[in-house]
């Protein structure tokens, strides 16, 4: 099936629970309502990912909360010497204590681990503070920092 960019802003579930459209969007565009999952908690996946990259260098945050089991993870990719470095956080029995937002453009997601912290904070006009603390990463070489993403 072929991949339609969609371009308008538009609910993601029908009142039944089901997709309204398949596709992807340049911008946050689909509405998300929680409520309208015709499943238990436990069986519903929500995750929230942040990319960065350059000609060297990519940067992946992501949040994921899959009921029985949550992670945090993080990876350092550098294209030059061909290497990554993730690290990975499970949280067992997550079901819905991650507290995801419903959109990423009001929402905000702090996590506060032994290993990690991470900030996904809305702010003003759709910009998103991305600050994050991995002591450990990378062989305990850590990775602190902040980004700020501006919509397109």
């Amino acid at each position: 099936m072929p991949q339609q960019e969609i371009e308008e802003s538009t609910a993601l579930l029908d009142g039944k629970g089901q997709l309204v459209k398949r596709g992807w969007a340049r911008a946050p565009l689909f509405w998300y309502d929680r409520s309208l999952i015709r499943s238990p908690q436990r069986r519903i996946l929500e995750a929230d990912r942040y990319a960065v990259f350059s000609d060297r260098f990519a940067l992946l945050f992501e949040v994921f909360d899959g009921g029985y089991l949550g992670e945090i993870s993080v990876t350092v990719a550098n294209f030059s010497e061909k290497s990554s470095e993730t690290d990975s956080f499970r949280i067992p029995f997550s079901f819905g204590s991650l507290a995801l937002p419903e959109s990423s453009e009001v929402g905000s997601i702090k996590i506060r681990q032994k290993h990690i912290n991470l900030d996904f904070a809305a702010m003003e006009k759709g910009h998103r503070l991305i600050k994050f603390d991995i002591p450990a990463l990378g062989h305990r070489r850590g990775l602190r920092g902040a980004l700020v993403f501006t919509p397109p």
